[in-house]
């Protein structure tokens, strides 16, 4: 089965974006550290808006690697975080996908 591909999109409200970026650069930590099927979690801050948005552009082993990455405290802590502060202008927009094409050895 391929990898699962997740792209996640967030939208931080005016002045919470170092607040946003801070949260997901320690949960990238995390996953490095301690979440073997997560094979890539790469964090991206647009540049062609007004307002920036982060974009998370995730790899995962498998299906069960995502329900680990989501179960884990972290996750829970991040969600909190972003309810509890009140971080982001609208909901947080995910998606979920095979690959179909493309390459990324030129890399």
């Amino acid at each position: 089965m391929p990898n699962i591909e997740v792209v996640a999109i967030l939208s931080p409200k005016p002045g919470k974006e170092a607040r946003v970026e801070q949260l997901l650069l320690e949960f990238s930590a995390h996953a490095k550290e301690n979440e073997p099927d997560t094979l890539r979690y790469h964090v991206h801050r647009q540049i062609k808006k007004d307002a920036p948005e982060y974009v998370v552009i995730e790899t995962y082993k498998d299906k069960a690697g995502v329900e680990k990455h989501m179960g884990s405290d972290i996750y829970k802590t991040l969600g909190n975080a972003i309810k509890k502060e009140d971080l982001l202008v609208k909901p947080l927009q995910v998606v979920s996908m095979h690959p179909i094409g493309g390459f990324a050895s030129r890399l």
